[in-house]
């Protein structure tokens, strides 16, 4: 199996709506792709992990980078793994500036939200702190 993690900047146009609909799309893609992961949006970047077979995530990544809402994707690592880090969450999703900022400055010592400065490891971090209190 494959833990991968990427950044983005969203498109100007972009909802929480908008988000949401994705969200829920993804979920039942990733079901049927045996696919787990979490998305954290704030309104101007994207952080998301996805777990699974490797085959599934680079299906996966390959319309992420597609996809016409948001610019400037960053794979911050991947690796192989044994067992799921977000096995129950076909697709966990958070937009809490508040609970963010936060944990961005607890868990990062940086002051914003900006992912695509952050390692792989600061976000897997960020991403767990964030699927507990979601």
């Amino acid at each position: 199996m494959k833990q991968l993690i990427y950044a983005s900047h969203a498109k100007p146009n972009i909802t929480v709506e908008t988000v949401n609909e994705l969200v829920a799309y993804s979920k039942e893609t990733n079901r049927v792709l045996g696919v787990t992961g979490f998305l954290i949006f704030n309104n101007q970047f994207f952080l998301q992990c996805l777990e699974g077979e490797a085959e599934a995530i680079e299906a996966q990544m390959y319309k992420i980078k597609e996809d016409t809402r948001h610019t400037n994707i960053k794979v911050l690592g991947s690796k192989r793994i044994i067992r799921k880090t977000f096995d129950s969450l076909a697709m966990g999703f958070i937009n809490n500036e508040n609970t963010l900022k936060e944990i961005i400055t607890r868990d990062t010592n940086k002051d914003t939200f900006n992912p695509h400065h952050f390692t792989y490891d600061e976000a897997l971090h960020v991403l767990l702190s964030l699927s507990k209190v979601m």
